[in-house]
């Protein structure tokens, strides 16, 4: 019961801190890499929409049947990002390239091509892949940049914590449902919290970064309800501090206004049993994951009853735990039937 009131109050603690923190510390810039005179900046973008990059040479050049090109690279270094890809891989990348040509490039994963049929498939973020002559890579309008700062600039690009620019309230089951990219049920093993983190988010194309509190919501799988996880996975659940004054109605875009107070927050005690609705960060390279909102990304349960709460609308008349899940899988069209096989 201690633990619980420590958690609380640190919780009530970071939520005023957070918002002292905006208006102490609005959006900042924090790097002179940050200014468009530094050539670095322009891959940051790049970089953030990547799932990886690297240093590659091109082995083959070739044309598909419907006239595009594609071109074999070779590995060379894997700068950020995706796990599978690793020095000395060939890997097939949409575009044309010269053979023996040494690049930097940051890509994007495509699986939906059928023409590659098993084969990875690749595309280069912007449709660019730059060349590396020597140490110094060429960008447009003749600018250059060392390779060396390009890997300095990436160090300190993962050492942010890139978070959704803005969190959706849902009014609806099959809204909610298909906004989340992982639900599953779990226990929680502990709670962190973090402050002057790094934060930053993409808004119409810039950059925003400011200060902020972040909490660690470490869970044990119990149940996967919907994509992704299963039983016995441990996943750890960012929770910005002061996410719940960045909500939107999802159907009009409009502020979401908590009329109840921030109280009716679900914040987790470990030991807690809960329902997660979760969204993955928007860096791909990423496995940070994220409550879809402060007021809908928990539902807390005791043994098979949902613990109904008025201002998450679309799940508040439920008790059962067997129906709200039913209820989530028929809003959306999958069939329920295997799921009940073994309860």
């Amino acid at each position: 019961m201690k633990n619980a009131i420590k958690i609380f109050i640190a919780y009530i603690l970071a939520a005023s801190f957070a918002a002292a923190c905006l208006m102490l510390f609005p959006i900042l810039k924090t790097d002179d890499a940050d200014s468009g005179d530094n050539p670095v900046y322009e891959l940051r973008s790049a970089y953030r929409r990547a799932c990886g990059v690297i240093k590659a040479k091109c082995v083959q050049s070739y044309i598909l049947q419907d006239g595009s090109y594609c071109s074999k690279l070779s590995v060379e270094e894997v700068l950020a990002g995706d796990r599978s890809l690793k020095a000395g891989r060939i890997i097939t990348v949409v575009g044309k390239n010269e053979p023996n040509k040494e690049m930097i490039v940051y890509l994007n994963k495509e699986t939906n091509m059928s023409f590659f049929n098993s084969v990875d498939c690749y595309f280069p973020v912007d449709d660019a892949m730059y060349i590396l002559n020597g140490r110094n890579v060429e960008l447009s309008e003749g600018k250059t940049v060392s390779i060396d700062d390009i890997k300095s600039d990436i160090v300190k690009l993962e050492t942010q914590l890139m978070t959704p620019a803005k969190f959706l309230f849902y009014d609806d089951i099959k809204s909610i449902v298909e906004a989340s990219d992982s639900i599953f049920i779990g226990k929680v093993l502990s709670v962190s919290m973090y402050d002057d983190v790094d934060l930053f988010t993409e808004m119409r194309g810039e950059e925003l970064h400011r200060k902020g509190v972040v909490f660690d919501i470490k869970v044990q799988v119990k149940e996967g309800i919907i994509w992704r996880y299963e039983g016995g996975d441990t996943v750890t659940i960012k929770h910005i501090g002061d996410a719940y004054d960045n909500i939107y109605y999802e159907k009009t875009g409009e502020h979401f206004e908590n009329n109840a107070n921030n109280a009716s927050i679900v914040f987790p005690r470990v030991g807690d049993v809960c329902m997660f609705f979760i969204t993955d960060s928007p860096d791909k390279k990423s496995d940070d994951v994220f409550l879809i909102n402060s007021y809908q990304g928990i539902i807390r349960i005791l043994d098979k009853t949902v613990i109904p709460r008025s201002i998450n609308t679309p799940f508040a008349d439920f008790t059962d735990l067997d129906n709200m899940i039913r209820a989530m899988f028929e809003a959306v069209g999958f069939n329920i039937t295997s799921f009940f096989l073994d309860k």
